[in-house]
């Protein structure tokens, strides 16, 4: 009588139980009584692997002990569900069991470093058009350290069809972040005139810090500076309403910031130039408050007249070191018509040239002697430079990586040939247009982004060197991997980050057939 009663007891809490949480044959129901750890199979692991990477199978539900096994794919998993990849891209299967007999089956992508991430956007890319029928052109990438990414660019927007200065926010997916400015896009507009964007930076309270080229009264153009909130507003306690803008040479010529850096300080170093008939170099400095700083070269700002030739010159890149030197590279002509070479000069904090460094604070590299060389980026890595540029091989343009010494511009007889790494696709259709980004990982190994042709159509080029300047092997194919844009008509890259998932995000322009560019962000997996 008493084992009834329990039974019936028993019964009237399962009952209970059903019209609490439902009737069902799920076995998940099964594990609020009795033995908890029955229950349906539930997995959590990561799907993506690099080649010979591991990943941890997580097993909870069901009922121990688990097995694991292959059931395709060159992978191997052991007795405790961690699962091991080939060296080689592949889609492999794992089946996992427990001891009711339940299994599940996993599925496990071994990516290759350096091809797209098809989880975001459409096929690893997002294509953005500002406005349908004009021109835009994506200039630089940026990630917060919340996985945001940051596209800047410029555009025709606007009745009168203008260049306007624009920054888009995406999540990780690639969604706009419509908390930030109007939709999750900035735009800035200086009444109608004709604005345009080159670098950005984010400072340590997350302000967007922005230079470019924006258009006065009479002028084509004028050193700009641009600094947002967070939330992406004009920023009132920086320059004026937000906005800095100089002009260092009077007369309507044009004058435009083509890299910011910032130093110790947080203070914002720029370097640009004027585009007369001597292209004349100029760099200066600006406070946070967005007003020139007295404490560099007196005035604020300094006019360059590189290796003294009073000829074309540009600047294109800088770089400040931990004691707040100052490095900025651009080209030169050498002899007024065909013969350019790329410099490096060095600046003390106070905007003087540091002796020390190459012939009185300038270095130059002619990779060619018989042609134009082109300077484009200026790292720092590990207490070493390296300067990435084009150069002219007599039929079309290579890119190259030089290595050389912060103190005196050596140049790193262990890198590359002498010092120097370059490379031509060896594609009939080759052409490197531009060679706008580099980095290096945590391996040392070197990131190098270029604007090529994979010998039928134009494509993003990726490139991957050993520290010793010589091409790894182990990433794409013979170190370079090509990505190709699905109807562009031309393609230019034009910056490149890693994200906090370690994948690496890109960004640029592509032709179209009905419009003239189009501003692209792709994502390529990466293994760390």
């Amino acid at each position: 009588m008493k084992l009834n009663l329990w039974r019936f007891l028993n019964l009237s809490l399962i009952c209970l139980g059903f019209l609490i949480f439902g009737c069902t044959s799920d076995n998940r129901l099964r594990g609020v009584f009795g033995d908890s750890s029955i229950g349906a199979l539930n997995i959590t692991y990561q799907k993506f692997v690099p080649p010979n990477g591991s990943e941890s199978i997580t097993v909870m539900g069901g009922k121990a002990p688990y097995t694991f096994s292959v059931l395709s794919g060159a992978g191997s998993v052991s007795s405790s569900g961690v699962f091991t990849a080939p060296g080689a891209p592949e889609v492999g299967k794992v089946l996992v069991s427990d001891s009711e007999g339940q299994t599940e089956t996993l599925t496990f992508e071994v990516f290759q470093a350096g091809v797209l991430d098809k989880t975001f956007g459409t096929e690893g890319f997002l294509s953005w058009q500002p406005n349908l029928t004009s021109d835009e052109q994506g200039k630089d990438v940026l990630v917060d350290s919340q996985g945001y990414y940051y596209v800047l660019s410029h555009s025709y927007m606007g009745p009168v069809n203008q260049n306007d200065i624009l920054v888009s926010k995406y999540s990780s997916s690639g969604i706009l972040d419509t908390t930030f400015a109007t939709g999750g896009v900035f735009q800035y507009d200086n009444s109608g005139r004709t604005e345009v964007s080159r670098s950005f930076l984010l400072d340590s309270q997350g302000r967007l810090v922005i230079g470019g080229k924006c258009q006065m009264p009479g002028t084509s153009g004028d050193f700009c500076i641009l600094r947002l909130t967070p939330d992406g507003a004009l920023d009132p306690t920086f320059g004026t309403a937000g906005v800095f803008i100089h002009a260092e040479s009077p007369g309507g010529v044009a004058e435009e910031v083509r890299e910011i850096a910032f130093d110790s300080l947080g203070n914002i170093v720029f370097v640009g130039f004027i585009d007369d008939t001597t292209n004349t170099v100029v760099v200066g400095r600006l406070t946070p408050a967005g007003v020139l700083d007295t404490n560099f070269n007196i005035t604020g700002i300094r006019q360059i007249d590189v290796l003294g030739l009073g000829t074309n010159a540009q600047a294109l890149s800088v770089h400040v070191d931990s004691s707040d030197n100052i490095y900025f590279a651009g080209h030169v002509f050498v002899d007024g018509t065909t013969q350019q070479v790329s410099y490096v000069i060095k600046l003390d904090n106070t905007g003087a040239y540091d002796p020390g460094f190459g012939t009185g604070g300038t270095k130059t590299f002619d990779v060619n002697t018989t042609a134009a060389d082109f300077a484009d980026d200026l790292i720092e890595y590990d207490g070493q430079l390296y300067l990435l540029g084009r150069v002219n091989n007599g039929v079309d343009m290579d890119a190259y990586v030089i290595r050389f010494e912060k103190s005196d511009g050596a140049i790193d007889p262990t890198f590359g040939t002498g010092g120097v790494f370059q490379w031509d696709s060896g594609n009939g259709a080759d052409k490197v247009d531009g060679s706008t980004g580099i980095m290096v990982d945590e391996s040392g190994r070197i990131l190098v982004l270029l604007s090529s042709n994979n010998g039928t159509d134009p494509a993003v080029a990726l490139i991957r060197l050993l520290n010793d300047g010589t091409l790894d092997s182990s990433f794409g194919t013979s170190g370079v991997e090509f990505t190709t844009i699905s109807g562009g008509t031309s393609v230019s890259s034009r910056g490149m980050q890693f994200d906090p998932m370690g994948k690496i995000i890109v960004t640029g322009f592509n032709g179209t057939a009905s419009n003239s560019n189009d501003i692209f962000i792709m994502r390529t997996w990466y293994e760390h």
